[in-house]
């Protein structure tokens, strides 16, 4: 339930008619606890507040109680969610990536998965092998978000450096 997962699941995930966020799974159950209120009261038409990566949902901008909108489990435990799922989302530091998108797969579920892949070739190796597998097996699918990939700022600085404005870059 860290900065990049909260902006992704309240500013892409809450607003998408066809996704439901059913869990959030943190070792921090306070911050998992949070996020999960904050997305069920976006999901009914709360503004968020707050800039990029430290957003909250305004809770009293709705007159509707909690115990009234849709539930999301909150765990510590990924294989406690697992089977209410149909993909998971991995937004957690990178060094757990390979775990959790190999444990998901097996549990047979689609993955969106942060970028980098994971910090180490091995790692990196393990995912794309299970993806491959699962693909083979069952039409599994793991995305990697690579949110910046259409970025105008990022394609003029590529145009620049592609046309030496900078000088001859150093590899």
């Amino acid at each position: 339930a860290g900065s990049i997962t909260r902006e992704f699941s309240l500013r892409h995930l809450s607003d998408c008619e066809s996704v439901e966020v059913v869990a959030i799974v943190d070792l921090n159950l306070e911050a998992a606890q949070s996020l999960a209120t904050d997305v069920q009261y976006r999901r009914a038409g709360a503004t968020i507040q707050g800039s990029k990566y430290s957003e909250t949902v305004d809770r009293n901008s709705i007159n509707v109680p909690l115990e009234d909108l849709p539930q999301v489990i909150v765990s510590a435990q990924l294989a406690d969610v697992l089977p209410c799922c149909d993909i998971v989302y991995v937004g957690t530091p990178p060094l757990s990536h390979a775990a959790i998108t190999i444990e998901s797969l097996s549990a047979n579920k689609h993955i969106l998965l942060e970028k980098p892949l994971a910090i180490s070739l091995e790692d990196c190796t393990a995912i794309v092998d299970a993806a491959d597998q699962a693909f083979a097996s069952n039409q599994l699918i793991v995305n990697v978000n690579i949110g910046m990939r259409h970025n105008a700022a990022l394609h003029e600085l590529k145009r620049l450096i592609n046309h030496h404005s900078f000088g001859e870059i150093k590899e």
